[in-house]
């Protein structure tokens, strides 16, 4: 008889006291004295429930060789096997509701241990992309002094506006790279790249303001280009790319360039650095600002590990470590000058 563990809890949780014993019957193997054994022990009342037996009334006898029959079976209540039968069909059946409902409660606590921290791990990684998007949006606000200057003397003179730019496209790729039908889970992404799209457009538009009609052209034939680009971007990826696997590739490994190459643009400082020995070129607290930036999103992409946030923040950490290094080993040769004579940095950072 099946002895099912959710059976048996069933019962004891309806406060049942009992104990299980299964039949320990052969019908092979079973020899003369073991039957001898179990007739004797049912003739004086003895079940497997241990309750009532009734007596049987007489016994019908047959010897299998000979096929010869030995008295009649007048009367047969076989209630000590019919209690016994139900009792464990019963204990069996309920046990075993109980053992599913207490695998289930199991299973559920597991669940809910992983949705539990799940939930703590996203709560961090919300809180690191809360600290990133300020940073970045120091970074973004970094040219600000740059521009009054521009507003200020009514012309923009040599001021190039190629960080700028550069910084429009990529915010951009950023913005749809983090959309949720091409990567999802992203928001905080989408949010400062947005910011940054509309800073930086902001910083165009007062550009061309006090531009020449040269100056201008220039601007209007880079925005043209970089605008068929992430067009072409946006078509290819949601026209021929039908998985979420294959959007994130295909618009990461676009992010991570345009990324690496803004971490990367203060590279011609570094030389000029290195060669006059001075960081008169290389303000301190932009440097400091893109390194804890970098480093910032880097946390952020392995707490739900993104592969192309974490090597575009993670070489953008490196090259900031580098940088900061380089200005503390020339910071005491450099030639202090004063401060209207100090050149302002407008070098435009990575923001993601």
């Amino acid at each position: 008889m099946s002895s099912a563990k959710s059976r048996k809890d069933l019962l004891t949780e309806m406060g049942f006291d009992f104990t299980i014993t299964t039949a320990d019957i052969d019908e092979k193997a079973n020899s003369y004295a073991k039957a001898r054994r179990f007739g004797y022990g049912s003739s004086r009342g003895k079940g497997y429930s241990g309750g009532h037996a009734a007596t049987v009334g007489s016994v019908l006898v047959t010897n299998l060789t000979t096929r010869t029959r030995i008295g009649e079976w007048d009367k047969v209540e076989p209630q000590v096997i019919t209690l016994a039968v139900s009792e464990l069909f019963l204990f069996s059946f309920f046990f075993t509701l109980l053992r599913n409902k207490d695998s289930k409660g199991k299973g559920n606590k597991n669940k809910l241990h992983t949705k539990m921290t799940t939930a703590n791990t996203d709560a961090i990684r919300n809180i690191i992309g809360v600290i990133g998007n300020v940073i970045s949006f120091g970074l973004f606000a970094s040219p600000a002094p740059t521009f009054y200057k521009i507003i200020k003397k009514g012309a923009v003179e040599d001021f190039s506006p190629n960080p700028y730019l550069a910084t429009i496209l990529n915010c951009a790729l950023w913005v749809f790279y983090a959309l949720p039908f091409v990567h999802p889970h992203s928001i905080l992404v989408v949010t400062i790249n947005g910011v940054g799209l509309v800073v930086e457009s902001a910083y165009i538009f007062t550009y061309l303001m006090y531009a020449n009609k040269k100056q201008r052209l220039y601007v209007f034939k880079v925005l043209a280009i970089e605008t068929v680009f992430f067009a072409l971007v946006v078509g290819v990826t949601l026209g021929f790319l039908h998985t979420i696997e294959r959007r994130t590739m295909v618009v990461g490994i676009f992010c991570l360039i345009f990324n690496i190459a803004m971490y990367a643009m203060p590279l011609d400082v570094m030389l000029l650095v290195i060669r006059t020995k001075s960081v008169e070129y290389m303000p301190f607290f932009l440097l400091l600002a893109n390194f804890l930036n970098g480093g910032t999103w880097l946390t952020f992409a392995l707490l739900r590990f993104d592969l192309y946030i974490f090597i575009s923040n993670g070489s953008g950490c490196i090259l900031g470590l580098i940088q900061l290094i380089i200005y503390g080993t020339f910071y005491k040769s450099t030639p202090k000058k004063n401060n209207e004579e100090k050149p302002s940095g407008d070098v435009q950072l990575s923001s993601v």
